[in-house]
């Protein structure tokens, strides 16, 4: 035999004998289970010698066949991730977040002169809490405490892997939803986020406004639209991102995706954009995400699978937080040093404003709201002297912004700071009315230059106006070259209200032009603002309720508590017909549920899992009966006090009903939902994820509940097991027919 044939067959030996080492392996970790089973061991070595010697025929030719395929995949995968490697582009595009994202606010949102905060130095975590979409308030001057409520590293904590859930954060205007968002950017792009103790996720944060038209029309993956967004040259010169970059890091789920404002898309896209991202959840579930909204903009098109959560108010110690916060950044700014008497002038100041602030409970009652909070804080910096409601701090802002800071410094304008506003209120019912926050340089200056020829300003001054107007005030910006908003939507609201008010418009409005702005909750916030500057808001009352829809009535009631002027028989009518329209409605009718479709059919996580919103129940207790007003539900307090085979459930309901138990013979098995609507987001002082408003019998065992909703198996003739919640986890699961539960009947 020639040496090449003998060197060809030893090395056959060798990978023959090579290939026995797994054999000799798994028979020497698993001798005892081979024995145990000996022909399903021996199946097994008869596939795997099988496999071997198919491989030994065959597998030259399929390597070679597959080997072009696979040489080019690779090259391309090493070409990418050399690019990747060598672009530095991480490192860019972190230092690109921390410098788009560290002012505070607004340049609108703080005296001119003042100088630039930075958002680490007054920033003051918001509390936010588990809730339902329905319960969400959006009343910017609401004072409200819910159970479960911690910051927002708490929640992003709970994640599960591959869980394709999102956190819907839902607040009214100026609660700091946008703001909460930066700070997360920055703490990821900072790597601080170890404190909290997250991963290093890559942070993503879209206004989904300014990619709502592209979403609507083209619905480009999540990747591709991100790629597009920071491969913009003339927005984001600095940064070229390699060619598929966020691409592989979302689907590695190393992302924060963050997307604000869902309310600021427009009503008729708003249903295409909330599919488009509960789509982008789905397909990058290993990513965190994370959606803001005002809460009017999110009921009609809310995400299939969101945890839903309430920006809850500034509390007493925020307040005080902020306000510390603030004046010590701003004098820092201002003076140019940070030493011992600079911040004994700060902690000066700081301690006159709250000294204020708790002389006028009229004036504290605004401080819950962090954009009113900075506004406050801007006019007593300037000022010294405070407003009392809210539209009249929006007006004294709108008036320091303007002009009256340059007259106090001694510059003269051509146009007075009213005068401003005249020119400025007129854009923005325009803006309102195209439903928009940005117009073009164009589009503005057709709106102003009518209004700056009445003041006798040439067209061709307009330009140098609107320079003018964003160098010395910054409430009209332009975001980017040739777009142009205001600092804030609350600005653009105001000032259109403003108008309406000094033009009567809506006095001339017909009912049905009155009517399509209510139903339209893009109008609420300025009509609100309306009747707060208005003589008598009870005609906008009036049309409300008879409209009489929920949302309707809702905005009666925000109306009604800023107004200056309601018909008192008018209010009360419209408090009545509130607590009635109030209750939210749940599934009272069992149904068969599968598995897989019991997370969007009970809204929940998964299965087993938790509730994705917490009804915020308002319990009255009634002898053996507790009412939740929040869902017109009557319960039992105590419920059957031992368990209850299933087949007994129907009988143990019929007893209820035979006795006439509380007066009523009406009782029923719960459905899910209903159960769901008793979970706490926290545990009690009892210990269970239910309110110590109800008596509970003692013992694990005793924490499971029956509903009448069926567990169906696909393909299954009859049911074999039943839904079931656990208020000792909180968690919603299906259990067998043959278990024992307890039951907690409940009436409508």
């Amino acid at each position: 035999m020639s040496t090449p044939a003998k060197s060809h067959s030893i090395r056959r030996v060798l990978l023959a004998l090579a290939a026995q080492i797994p054999v000799v392996g798994v028979a020497y970790n698993w001798w005892a289970e081979a024995l145990a089973h000996p022909l399903a061991a021996a199946l097994l070595a008869l596939a795997y010698e099988g496999g071997v010697l198919v491989w030994s025929i065959l597998g030259k030719d399929v390597w070679e066949t597959l080997k072009p395929d696979m040489v080019k995949a690779t090259a391309d995968w090493v070409k990418v991730a050399a690019l990747n490697g060598v672009s530095g582009f991480r490192k860019r595009y972190k230092k690109h977040i921390l410098f788009e994202h560290r002012v505070f606010g607004s340049k609108g949102l703080r005296t001119p002169g003042q100088g630039i905060l930075e958002l680490a130095q007054v920033f003051v975590e918001l509390q936010i809490a588990p809730s339902h979409m329905l319960q969400v308030s959006s009343n910017p001057l609401a004072a409200k405490i819910l159970p479960g409520s911690q910051p927002v590293w708490a929640f992003l904590q709970r994640f599960k892997k591959k869980e394709a859930t999102a956190l819907a954060i839902l607040g009214p205007p100026g609660c700091g939803k946008t703001t909460l968002l930066k700070n997360l950017a920055l703490t990821f792009g900072a790597n601080r986020q170890r404190q909290h103790r997250l991963r290093a996720y890559t942070p993503v944060l879209l206004f989904l406004r300014e990619h709502a038209d592209r979403i609507v029309e083209q619905s480009p993956p999540l990747a591709e639209l991100t790629q597009a967004h920071f491969s913009n040259q003339k927005r984001y010169s600095e940064l070229d991102p390699p060619p598929h970059w966020f691409a592989r890091h979302l689907r590695a789920g190393r992302c924060l995706v963050m997307l604000d404002g869902l309310d600021e898309v427009k009503e008729d896209q708003r249903q295409a954009v909330s599919t488009w991202v509960d789509r982008q959840i789905r397909e990058y579930s290993r990513c965190r995400f994370i959606l803001t909204a005002r809460p009017q903009g999110y009921v009609d098109a809310p995400l299939a699978r969101a945890h839903v959560l309430e920006v809850l108010p500034f509390q007493v110690e925020q307040v005080e937080r902020f306000v510390r916060n603030w004046y010590l950044a701003t004098i820092i700014i201002q003076s140019g040093k940070d030493d011992a008497g600079m911040r004994h002038d700060a902690e000066r100041d700081a301690d006159d404003l709250l000294r204020r602030l708790n002389e006028q409970p009229g004036l504290q009652e605004l401080t819950v709201n962090p954009l009113l909070l900075t506004m406050i804080a801007n006019v007593h910096n300037y000022r010294g002297a405070l407003p009392k409601r809210r539209v009249e701090l929006y007006a004294e802002i709108c008036d320091v912004l303007l002009g009256h800071w340059r007259s106090a410094k001694g510059i003269d304008d051509e146009l007075s700071a009213k005068q401003k506003r005249a020119v400025l209120q007129p854009l923005a019912e325009d803006m309102m009315g195209e439903r928009t926050r940005e117009f073009t340089t164009q589009d503005v200056l057709a709106a102003i230059e009518p209004h700056l020829k009445g003041f006798g300003l040439a067209t061709t001054e307009a330009p140098v106006f609107l320079k003018n107007l964003q160098d010395h005030s910054g409430l009209l910006l332009e975001n980017e070259t040739g777009l142009w908003g205001f600092a804030h939507l609350t600005f653009q609201e105001y000032l259109c209200a403003a108008h309406w008010h000094e033009t009567g418009k809506p006095i001339h409005w017909t009912p049905e032009q009155l009517q399509v702005c209510i139903e339209d909750d893009w109008w609420h916030e300025a009509l609100r603002l309306y009747a707060a500057q208005t003589v008598d808001a009870t005609s906008l009352v009036r049309t409300c309720m008879q409209i009489d829809t929920a949302e309707a009535l809702k905005l009666a009631q925000n109306i009604t508590n800023e107004a200056l002027k309601v018909d008192p028989a008018l209010r009360e009518g419209m408090t009545k017909a509130l607590v009635e329209r109030s209750t939210i409605q749940l599934r009272s009718t069992p149904e068969r549920v599968l598995e897989e479709a019991a997370p969007e059919a009970f809204g929940i996580s998964g299965v087993p899992g938790r509730p994705l919103e917490y009804i915020q129940n308002q319990y009255e207790v009634q002898g053996d009966v507790v009412i939740d007003h929040a869902t017109g539900l009557m319960w039992q307090k105590a419920g059957s006090e031992n368990w209850v085979p299933y087949h007994k459930v129907q009988d143990y309901i019929k007893d209820l009903n035979v006795r006439k138990f509380a007066g009523f013979d009406s009782w029923r098995i719960p459905t899910i939902p209903e159960l769901i609507s008793l979970l706490e987001p926290e545990k009690q002082s009892n210990e269970l994820y239910i309110s110590t408003v109800f008596k509970t019998s003692g013992g694990d065992d005793f924490d499971w509940y029956w509903s009448g909703d069926f567990y169906q198996i696909k393909g299954e003739s009859s049911p074999e097991s039943a839904w079931s919640v656990n208020f000792g986890s909180g968690f919603v699961d299906w259990v067998s027919f043959s278990s024992n539960r307890c039951v907690r009947a409940v009436r409508s």
